[in-house]
């Protein structure tokens, strides 16, 4: 016995069944939905495809904000330091050596199997991955010796911590940094920094002596510094790209000490 299609909706082409919708308006809807996702993935997962479309709205090669940068040379405190700014700042932080090391284990067996030039390819990538995240970022002593990170400054805010050699002996004594290594660690230590001295100063906006006194004093006035430039660019997330002071200005800025 054939059973009764009443009530029941029917399929046609354009038309509406019983209690249904036309497919026109069916196919509409379907393209409107977000393609079909993989079992338990949600929305913020990187495989989502909301991902894909937020990425593709982000303008590639931009910062959400500019970093704020601390270079200097070996045992300038440039880590401990920028650990306190960030905290002050409520400022995520991030160090190149400590991602080179997390990466690629540490930095002197990297010296010794791998080689200097393999070193700094890596400092590199991750100088790159930290401006490009933005907060507070340290730099490895000789990262600046990239003319890729020399360009890539040029766009954030950069602070020279500075080290005078007889209280930096006392940090890098006994120190397992390969660049140091030798029966005068300390002369080697001066012999690199008056070669990168010149380039130093040439890429901050302000210097900052670590010298004399607490770390926190330090501290305080990067923060202050930070907090002035913020309030006169009027928080704009891209202010960085706007003409810089002149480097040869910026290293005629009287010390911080």
């Amino acid at each position: 016995m054939r059973r009764s299609c009443r009530g029941r909706g029917r399929r046609s082409h354009g038309g509406t069944g019983v209690g249904g919708v036309g497919a026109g308006e069916v196919r509409r809807r379907q393209r409107r939905r977000d393609p079909t996702e993989p079992r338990g993935v949600h929305r913020g997962d990187p495989r989502h495809s909301s991902h894909e479309r937020r990425q593709r709205r982000r303008p590639p090669g931009r910062m959400t904000r500019p970093a704020l940068v601390l270079i200097g040379p070996m045992g300038a405190g440039k880590t401990s330091v920028g650990r306190k700014v960030a905290k002050a700042l409520r400022r995520p932080f991030y160090d190149s050596d400590i991602a080179v090391v997390r990466a690629h284990g540490p930095i002197d067996r990297i010296f010794a199997e791998q080689g200097e030039q393999v070193f700094r390819a890596w400092e590199r990538e991750a100088v790159a991955t930290g401006l490009a995240q933005g907060g507070v970022v340290s730099l490895g002593g000789g990262a600046v010796l990239d003319t890729d990170t020399q360009d890539d400054l040029a766009h954030h805010r950069v602070a020279l911590l500075t080290v005078e050699p007889r209280v930096v002996a006392a940090r890098v004594a006994g120190s397992d940094r390969p660049l140091l290594r030798g029966e005068d660690a300390l002369a080697r230590w001066e012999e690199i920094y008056r070669a990168r001295s010149p380039l130093y100063r040439r890429l901050a906006d302000r210097t900052f002596d670590t010298s004399h006194g607490p770390l926190q004093r330090v501290v305080e006035s990067i923060v202050q510094w930070a907090r002035e430039d913020q309030q006169e660019t009027g928080g704009d997330p891209h202010a960085g790209d706007r003409q810089r002071v002149p480097h040869e200005q910026r290293a005629r800025d009287e010390d911080v000490r």
